[in-house]
């Protein structure tokens, strides 16, 4: 898992060294897809909202860090929560719904960062509609997470 998150983080790095061009992105979201999705069978813990949520954060995070002294702080970010999100579904941690709040906390941050260094003067209902739909699928994840344990 370290070195599929450490691929992931390159792969971001790939795209921000190319500008943020359409075939570098397209190179970033099937390689992190191709990354996520082995092995093909998933367990109870599918966290695939949440992966899609930090593929959007992390390439609009980069974009916004571009050229920064945050740059490489916020590259080690998503690859961390790549990592978070990739043991989760493949049932590495013990205390799952534990880490996923950790996970969803970090990726909601990096989403109100986004939206509050946006510009809001073109697309707010996008953004802010944006901001609503992912934080219902990573609410709504979390919900079923912690629904599948039994507790005492």
């Amino acid at each position: 898992m370290f070195l599929k998150s450490l691929v992931f983080g390159t792969a971001l790095f790939i795209v921000s060294a190319a500008d943020f061009n359409l075939i570098s992105i397209l190179f970033f979201v099937l390689a992190s897809f191709a990354l996520y999705s082995r092995p093909l069978f998933g367990g109870p813990y599918n966290s695939r909202h949440a992966f899609i949520v930090l593929l959007c954060v992390s390439i609009l995070g980069m974009k916004i860090m571009a050229g920064s002294f945050l740059f490489f702080p916020g590259l080690f970010l998503f690859s961390f929560l790549f990592f978070l999100i990739l043991g989760i579904k493949e049932i590495l941690f013990v205390k799952r719904s534990r880490i996923y709040y950790i996970a969803a906390l970090l990726l909601f941050y990096a989403l109100f960062v986004i939206f509050f260094l946006a510009d809001k003067s073109s697309f707010y209902i996008f953004k802010y509609s944006g901001i609503i739909v992912a934080s219902f699928l990573l609410f709504r994840e979390w919900l079923a997470i912690v629904s599948v344990f039994h507790f005492a």
